[in-house]
Order: structure tokens, then sequence, then C-alpha cells
């Protein structure tokens, strides 16, 4: 009998990569808006 897929260990670490993945994504989505919005208070405003 075969375990369950969603229990196998390389099931897990590409889940746990995928969420550090996307999570990573989010920082650089949120601390490249940040930067965008200084640069453009310091030349707009």
């Amino acid at each position: 009998m075969k375990p369950h897929p969603a229990l196998s260990p390389n099931t897990i670490f590409a889940t746990l990569q995928k969420g550090m993945f996307l999570f990573f994504i989010n920082i650089l989505v949120r601390m490249s808006h940040a930067w965008d919005m200084h640069l453009f208070n310091r030349v707009f405003v």
C-alpha cells in the first residue's frame, strides 16, 4: 500500500518551498512598492 501523496516528504517539501517562494515574492513586492512611493514623494512632492 502506497503512502498518501499529501504526506510524502517530497510533497511536503514542495509545499514549503512554494510557500516560502510566495512569501519572498510578497516581501519583494511590498519593499519595491514602498521604495517606489519613497522615490515618488522625493521627486514629485
